[in-house]
């Protein structure tokens, strides 16, 4: 796990290096995604065509999950931001970040039914 960690690691250093002006992750834009285990889906101003790979960085309570994806779809209709939904899949991710993706979905979803409950 350590090792893992330590690779990890050195890849963001290895990004921060290669993209300085971007590297800053305060001042990353953020964006609100609809993210499940296969895959995720944002609202973007940005034209994608089918099949276009993407590389995401998410941020999941304090933790970076990588991956590579592919746009499955693009709506021909804009919200009120001037923004399409765009839906991505998974290409390439690690077991690792995946079942991250899964354990945090999990919990949010125990934290939802919580909070229903309750009222």
């Amino acid at each position: 796990m350590v090792e893992k960690l330590n690779h990890y690691e050195g890849l963001y250093l290895k990004l921060k290096r290669a993209y300085q002006t971007l590297s800053d992750s305060e001042k990353w834009p953020i964006e609100r995604v609809n993210l499940g285990a296969g895959g995720f889906a944002i609202y973007t101003p940005k034209a994608y065509a089918l099949s276009q790979q993407v590389c995401a960085l998410f941020n999941m309570d304090d933790t970076f999950v990588f991956a590579k994806a592919s746009c499955v779809y693009q709506s021909d209709k804009l919200n009120a931001q001037a923004k399409k939904r765009t839906a991505f899949q998974f290409d390439d991710i690690s077991s690792e970040d995946s079942a991250h993706i899964v354990r945090y979905l999990m919990a949010k979803e125990l934290e939802f039914h919580g909070k229903t409950s309750q009222l």
